[in-house]
């Protein structure tokens, strides 16, 4: 099996292919690092979102949870913006791979590229960061 634009990033092998929603998903995720369990699936869930609407997610990873909320509500608008590119490579092959429209971009959600800073959204959603426990400090 090839993944098209993410095997210049990922090696097949540095790949899962993991089923969501009861096998409605079928994503690209990286074996090791940050890897998508329940709390996109969650987030989609809590999102109240109608047909018709524009999303933006911060952050979106491997695109769960956009994914995941597209599944569930049809006719949605959703863009994203992902820091590593990798992680936006399989972002853009997950929405392909289960047929579903979302613009992913890659870049800094401190400094958004100009045509997603200037548009607007009914509704935003992002996981937290997740961070090692050792890399901080208490609080």
């Amino acid at each position: 099996m090839t993944f098209p634009s993410t095997t210049a990033r990922f090696a097949p092998a540095e790949l899962t292919d993991d089923a969501f929603l009861g096998g409605r998903l079928n994503i690209l995720q990286p074996r090791t690092g940050y890897r998508a369990g329940v709390d996109p699936v969650f987030l989609a869930a809590a999102v109240a979102a109608q047909p018709g609407d524009t999303v933006f997610e911060l952050g979106c990873g491997v695109g769960v949870a956009s994914l995941c909320l597209m599944a569930r509500v049809p006719e949605l608008a959703v863009s994203a913006v992902e820091l590593q590119p990798a992680y936006a490579a399989l972002a853009q092959d997950n929405a392909a791979r289960n047929r579903v429209p979302f613009e992913v971009v890659t870049g800094d959600i401190r400094d958004l590229p100009n045509p997603l800073r200037d548009r607007t959204f009914e509704h935003v959603i992002t996981n937290p960061p997740y961070y090692l426990r050792s890399g901080g400090s208490p609080a």
